[in-house]
């Protein structure tokens, strides 16, 4: 199932099935991208947190 609406005018599609443990999903905020948010599931969100922000931080200055 998918819903499709929009919120403080942005549009938000949710497409069940990817997210099955709310408490496990992260959310990464895009810049410069088609969509403006990725929501995934992780199986620890604090470590993916701290190791894509250690991964960003080595990216060079745009």
């Amino acid at each position: 199932m998918t819903d499709i609406e929009i919120a403080n005018g942005r549009l938000h599609i949710v497409i069940e099935g990817f997210v099955h443990d709310p408490a496990r999903a992260i959310k990464i905020d895009l810049d410069h991208e088609h969509y403006r948010a990725l929501v995934i599931e992780v199986a620890d969100p604090a470590a993916a947190v701290h190791a894509i922000n250690d991964a960003v931080r080595g990216l060079p200055a745009t």
